[in-house]
Protein backbone atom coordinates (compact mmCIF):
# COMPACT_ATOMS: atom_id res chain seq x y z
CA UNK A 1 0.00 0.00 0.00
CA UNK A 2 1.37 3.61 -1.12
CA UNK A 3 2.63 5.99 2.20
CA UNK A 4 -0.52 8.48 0.85
CA UNK A 5 -3.10 5.52 0.93
CA UNK A 6 -2.34 4.73 4.75
CA UNK A 7 -2.47 8.35 5.84
CA UNK A 8 -5.20 8.88 3.87
CA UNK A 9 -6.63 5.58 6.19
CA UNK A 10 -6.27 7.52 9.27
CA UNK A 11 -8.50 8.69 12.09
CA UNK A 12 -6.48 12.10 12.62
CA UNK A 13 -6.81 12.62 16.14
CA UNK A 14 -7.13 16.62 16.71
CA UNK A 15 -3.28 17.40 17.52
CA UNK A 16 -0.22 14.84 16.36
CA UNK A 17 2.90 14.57 16.41
CA UNK A 18 4.92 14.48 13.11
CA UNK A 19 8.52 12.51 13.43
CA UNK A 20 10.97 13.96 10.46
CA UNK A 21 13.72 12.09 9.10
CA UNK A 22 15.86 14.14 10.09
CA UNK A 23 15.01 13.48 13.98
CA UNK A 24 13.03 16.14 14.48
CA UNK A 25 9.58 16.26 15.52
CA UNK A 26 6.41 19.13 15.54
CA UNK A 27 2.84 19.05 16.83
CA UNK A 28 0.41 19.91 14.34
CA UNK A 29 -3.58 19.81 14.38
CA UNK A 30 -6.31 18.56 12.54
CA UNK A 31 -7.98 21.69 12.06
CA UNK A 32 -10.07 21.80 9.58
CA UNK A 33 -9.09 18.61 8.28
CA UNK A 34 -5.46 17.42 7.02
CA UNK A 35 -4.93 17.81 3.81
CA UNK A 36 -2.86 15.82 0.65
CA UNK A 37 -1.81 16.59 -2.19
CA UNK A 38 -1.10 13.17 -4.22
CA UNK A 39 2.21 12.47 -5.90
CA UNK A 40 0.21 12.30 -9.49
CA UNK A 41 -0.55 15.88 -8.99
CA UNK A 42 2.79 17.21 -7.46
CA UNK A 43 4.58 18.73 -9.86
CA UNK A 44 7.84 17.06 -8.26
CA UNK A 45 5.61 13.77 -7.83
CA UNK A 46 6.52 13.27 -4.14
CA UNK A 47 2.81 14.60 -2.79
CA UNK A 48 2.41 15.75 0.95
CA UNK A 49 0.03 16.51 3.20
CA UNK A 50 -1.10 20.05 5.24
CA UNK A 51 -1.75 20.18 8.54
CA UNK A 52 -2.37 23.34 10.82
CA UNK A 53 0.36 24.43 13.47
CA UNK A 54 -0.90 25.47 16.76
CA UNK A 55 -1.50 29.15 17.71
CA UNK A 56 0.70 30.95 19.29
CA UNK A 57 -1.43 32.93 21.08
CA UNK A 58 -4.68 32.14 21.21
CA UNK A 59 -6.09 35.44 19.86
CA UNK A 60 -4.16 35.33 16.93
CA UNK A 61 -6.98 35.29 13.98
CA UNK A 62 -4.94 33.78 11.40
CA UNK A 63 -3.88 29.97 11.64
CA UNK A 64 -0.63 28.65 10.41
CA UNK A 65 -0.26 25.50 8.49
CA UNK A 66 2.57 23.58 7.19
CA UNK A 67 3.00 21.12 4.23
CA UNK A 68 5.20 18.35 4.29
CA UNK A 69 6.49 16.36 2.08
CA UNK A 70 5.82 12.24 1.84
CA UNK A 71 9.68 11.66 1.83
CA UNK A 72 10.26 14.08 4.91
CA UNK A 73 7.68 11.97 6.88
CA UNK A 74 8.98 9.22 9.70
CA UNK A 75 5.97 8.83 11.38
CA UNK A 76 2.48 10.05 12.99
CA UNK A 77 2.48 9.98 16.56
CA UNK A 78 -0.58 10.96 19.03
CA UNK A 79 0.17 13.22 21.49
CA UNK A 80 0.75 10.44 24.20
CA UNK A 81 3.26 8.95 21.79
CA UNK A 82 1.00 6.04 20.60
CA UNK A 83 2.36 5.72 17.42
CA UNK A 84 -0.46 5.72 14.13
CA UNK A 85 1.77 5.88 11.62
CA UNK A 86 3.15 3.30 10.13
CA UNK A 87 1.90 0.64 12.32
CA UNK A 88 4.15 -0.13 15.31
Amino acid sequence: MAVYDELLALDWPGEFVVEYGNGTSERLMRGEGVEFLLPADDPDECGGLFASLPKMRPRNQKQGGRFIRFTELRAVCSTDGRRLWPDA
